[in-house]
């Protein structure tokens, strides 16, 4: 208030604080300083000034300051270190979402997967007729698993024992030329199943399934 009793501007234009702080501030410039121009804008909106011809002139848009546009504006989030951008680039959807539903971990080893050559001869050897023209060949995935839950309520690991429980029923009736693209997505919708059951959540899951390297994969990846 000082400042401006000393500076005694033609137009007033305060800039920090919300909105109501804004005019609060505008305000009092009007009623304590005597200043008869003030304006207060919103976000992306610019404004204009003209120039003052009389000293009993205030108040005329047309000459002193107007509103003369807006702007199309993003918001920039910091990440409290380097990280900083919109928030598509800061992925805060993702990251709220994780902090109130949680994110799970599932390493998935593959014991006795057959690829290439070993899963067309069991669909030619092994395989039956169903009875609608497709063969089926053998089922039984068998799995390692290692599941890592975080910002969930595990119930001092009853939840893990049940995800476990529910991925390795599932696997059961897979066959055994499953690709490890469609275990993963699998195993991806029984986490998701047991937890939406266990607790009503619905987190994050991050599947990486592989051969085991004494399996009948061989090891590696078949994408």
């Amino acid at each position: 208030k000082e400042v401006l009793k000393m500076v005694n501007p033609q137009n007033f234009l305060p800039v920090h604080g919300e909105y109501a702080f804004l005019r609060a501030h505008a305000q009092m410039a009007e009623d304590e300083c005597g200043i008869q121009n003030t304006n207060v804008i919103r976000n992306g909106q610019m404004i204009g000034f003209g120039e003052r011809r009389s000293a009993r002139q205030h108040g005329d848009l047309s000459s002193l300051s107007k509103v003369i546009g807006n702007v199309k504006l993003f918001n920039f989030y910091n990440d409290g270190g380097k990280g900083t951008g919109t928030s598509d680039q800061m992925q805060l959807y993702e990251r709220i979402k994780i902090a109130k539903e949680g994110i799970v971990f599932a390493n998935v080893e593959v014991k006795n997967r057959l690829v290439g050559a070993a899963a067309g001869k069991a669909r030619k050897g092994r395989a039956g007729d169903r009875g609608d023209g497709k063969v089926a060949g053998p089922t039984g995935i068998q799995v390692n698993l290692r599941i890592t839950a975080r910002a969930l309520w595990i119930e001092e690991g009853r939840l893990i024992s049940e995800m476990n429980r529910f991925v390795k029923t599932r696997l059961r009736d897979m066959p055994l030329n499953t690709s490890l693209a469609e275990i993963e997505k699998v195993v991806d919708y029984e986490l998701r199943r047991c937890t939406k059951s266990h607790n009503n959540k619905r987190p994050e899951c991050v599947v990486m399934a592989y051969d085991s390297a004494g399996g009948g994969g061989g090891g590696g990846r078949d994408r």
